[in-house]
Parts: structure tokens; C-alpha cells; sequence
């Protein structure tokens, strides 16, 4: 998720922030001292055999002691004209990089899963102007979440986003179905 933040903040080592492509190429070249070889394959099965494993990817054969499984799980920013341009500068994937500067803004989260609801919540120590989008997806979160969300007053539009304006990378509005705007 680094690659889309402009000025990743709150991360231990980096007072002043750090543009999220230049930590990767730091954590890259870090790996790299200890001899590690970087490999981009889609592994598709993992077999062990003995005392080692044999993993089987699109590309080739490889042989290991130990797996780790990293599943590439990543939040995906919405299909929606203009998030790009707005990636790192109004829009973030992070609460724990970025809610500190975020203090007091109107902030939509979007999502409809309990990971949504506890953002939310969360977020609350940073600013009271909340609202849970979840993009026309009834929530999945647990009655005690519905009724935590409930209780601390942050409103939940259910009604699905159709774009957003922004300027100069700073998400203005989100223009929702319903015709309401955010």
C-alpha cells in the first residue's frame, strides 16, 4: 500500500515522513544486504516434502526450509474518475500512518465489513466528523458493531458512490446515487 502514499507519516524511523515509494526501494536495498534474491512468481501449490518444501509457480520450481505466506492482501482503491490523482494526498489506506494528520477533517471511510466499522470507531480519537460509505453493500459488521457505530453518532450511506470532484488532489466531494453529496 506504500506505492500510492506520497508522504507516509507516523512510522518509526521517519519524523518527517517518508514518500511510500522511497521506503519500499529502502526496504528492498535492506533486504538485498542479507543476500536475499527477489523473485516475481505467482506461486500456485506448496507440497513438503521431507524436511523442505516444494513450491510449484507459474514461472519455475523452488525448493525452501521454511514458507512464509504473504497473500498480497491490499486494499484496493475505489474504479471511481480521479482517485488516482488523489492516492496519498486526501485519500489513504491507514489509519495508524495517517489519522494523526487527518485531525479534525471530514473524513468518509468506505467499506461494509467490521474492519470498516472498527476504523470508524477508531478514528473517533482523531476527529467527530465521520461517515461510513459503504458503496451500496448492506454492512456485514456484528450487532455489537452496528450498535457501537449507532452509539457514537457516525452516520452509515449505504447508497452506492457514483464520483467524486476534487482539486488538485484533495477529494472535494463524493457524489452519491441517492443525489446527496459528501
Amino acid at each position: 500500500m506504500a506505492k500510492w502514499e506520497k508522504n507516509v507519516q507516523n512510522y518509526l524511523g521517519f519524523p518527517d515522513g517518508i514518500d511510500g515509494q522511497e521506503l519500499l526501494m529502502r526496504g528492498l536495498s535492506q533486504a538485498r544486504r542479507y543476500n536475499v534474491e527477489v523473485i516475481d512468481d505467482v506461486i500456485d501449490s506448496v507440497h513438503p516434502t521431507g524436511s523442505r518444501f516444494e513450491l510449484i509457480g507459474n514461472a519455475q520450481q523452488y525448493h525452501a526450509k521454511r514458507v512464509l505466506l504473504a497473500t498480497g492482501l491490499t486494499h484496493l482503491p475505489p474504479d471511481l474518475d480521479g482517485v488516482r490523482e488523489c492516492l496519498g494526498h486526501s485519500l489513504f489506506f491507514c489509519k495508524d500512518c495517517d489519522a494523526f494528520r487527518l485531525q479534525g477533517k471530514r473524513i468518509a471511510i468506505l467499506g461494509h465489513t467490521t474492519e470498516t466499522a472498527e476504523y470508524a470507531l477508531a478514528m473517533l480519537a482523531f476527529t467527530s466528523h465521520l461517515v461510513i460509505c459503504t458503496n451500496g453493500i448492506e454492512p456485514v459488521w456484528s450487532s455489537d458493531h452496528h450498535r457501537w457505530v449507532k452509539d457514537a453518532n457516525i452516520p452509515v450511506q449505504r447508497s452506492h458512490i457514483k464520483c467524486l470532484t476534487h482539486d488538485n488532489g484533495q477529494i472535494q466531494t463524493l457524489g452519491l446515487e441517492s443525489g446527496e453529496e459528501l
